[in-house]
């Protein structure tokens, strides 16, 4: 069986990255279950602050609500700070949070875990699957 958390782990790893920052909504970050994963894995989770929390739970309701007036510059400077705190790449953990960065063209060292999971899927299923 596919997991969203392991295909996560995975793509870290994959990409030579060690230490990933988890964007998220509220409730992922409060039920725990990447920080679980990731410690399985071997994967450092780096946690933005509450502040930070609040700032990514309100990007993704922004796309739910079809609210595109990203705050693009806030963003970097949240993405800088996480960099600062060791992270190496950007595990957005929801489906909305994806489209505002798809958005604003913010792709270095994001790993969509929709999209990795989709992945593992083609793979599994005996398909190529192109980088």
């Amino acid at each position: 069986m596919l997991s969203i958390l392991d295909e996560a782990v995975s793509a870290i790893k994959r990409y030579g990255k060690r230490r990933a920052a988890l964007l998220a909504t509220a409730g992922t970050y409060q039920s725990g279950i990447y920080q679980k994963s990731f410690e399985k894995g071997g994967v450092e989770l780096v946690m933005p602050d509450k502040a930070d929390q609040e700032f990514f739970y309100h990007l993704a309701y922004q796309v739910k609500a079809g609210d595109t007036n990203y705050d693009k510059e806030g963003l970097l400077a949240k993405l800088q700070v996480l960099r600062s705190l060791g992270a190496e790449c950007f595990v957005l953990g929801c489906t909305e949070i994806p489209v505002a960065f798809a958005d604003m063209g913010v792709s270095d060292d994001v790993i969509d875990t929709s999209l990795e999971l989709a992945r593992a899927a083609l793979l599994a299923a005996g398909y190529e699957v192109k980088a």
